[in-house]
């Protein structure tokens, strides 16, 4: 086997161990629901405020979107009620 073959092999096994590690999981639609998932994936209960110790630009990141679309659905929220932001925490009031 020629080194290019190794190195394929090993990024095919690497795919394999990343699918395997998560679950199967039907596509999240929408920024909003991305986040929602987010902070449920990681929330012990359902219900009760929420707090992100976080930036935004972290949090995209891990949902696969923009900073900037991030920031525009978190201010969104925040102008409803439902978040507060404040520098690298965000707070959700929110029933997951």
């Amino acid at each position: 086997m020629t080194r290019e073959d190794f190195i394929a092999l090993g990024i095919g096994e690497e795919l394999a161990q990343r699918a395997a590690d998560e679950p199967w999981q039907p596509p999240v639609e929408g920024i909003g629901a991305k986040i929602m998932h987010f902070v449920g994936s990681r929330s012990l209960h359902p219900t009760g405020e929420k707090q992100l110790h976080i930036t935004m630009q972290t949090l995209a990141r891990h949902i696969g979107e923009s900073r900037l679309n991030v920031s525009r659905q978190l201010h969104r929220w925040e102008a409803e009620g439902t978040v507060k932001m404040s520098r690298n925490l965000i707070t959700l009031n929110v029933e997951l």
